[in-house]
């Protein structure tokens, strides 16, 4: 009856712990008729988010290259990811909450964009006129006017898991969808 998220760990503690926290919670509800629900959350971010968090951390980057010209290195460029806005994840949890039944949830967006692309983003929102030179390896971002690289994204891997038929699933069950798109989150992170 409840949807159940098949998700293979790979073996490293902090997979452990979700996977372990997803059975037990699992469990309580099954043996104690508890409303206990599980949430997968792709990745969501906000202005609020900490430093080290990569759109933080790009935007932290990006200004210290403003004001020093010291290029800097992105890894994974080309890594496909699933983002949202944190708002719109406590919109979810609320209807979550609310739903009829206590079942597992797959939160995201159901798109996936690149790494590179939310760099690109943030040089719309910084207005900063790029040029790029791609190779085997890596890409070298360069400002238009002075020439001066701005940073290297290193090529590593396009591998992705993204399981938009769950991430399906929740919106229509819960008649939810993200209303921030990776603009609009990108802007506001620049912003902040």
């Amino acid at each position: 009856k409840n949807k159940k998220c098949d998700f293979s760990y790979k073996s490293t503690p902090y997979s452990f712990s979700k996977q372990f926290a997803q059975i037990c919670v699992q469990y309580f509800r099954q043996k104690y008729n508890l409303f206990a629900v599980n949430g997968i959350l792709y990745n969501h971010d906000s202005h609020r988010r900490r430093n080290d968090f990569f759109m933080k951390e790009f935007k932290s980057n990006l200004n210290k290259w403003i004001l020093t010209r010291k290029p800097f290195k992105v890894y994974n460029i080309n890594l496909y990811k699933d983002w949202s806005h944190s708002k719109d994840f406590v919109d979810c949890y609320i209807k979550i909450l609310n739903y009829h039944e206590p079942c597992d949830w797959v939160i995201g967006s159901g798109y996936k964009y690149t790494i590179r692309k939310v760099c690109e983003l943030f040089f719309k929102s910084s207005k900063i006129k790029y040029f790029k030179i791609e190779n085997k390896k890596s890409i070298n971002y360069y400002e238009l006017k002075s020439k001066k690289k701005i940073f290297t994204g290193l090529k590593t891997s396009k591998k992705f898991f993204h399981n938009k038929k769950l991430i399906k699933y929740t919106q229509k069950k819960l008649n939810w969808h993200p209303k921030i798109n990776l603009k609009q989150i990108v802007n506001e992170i620049y912003e902040s």
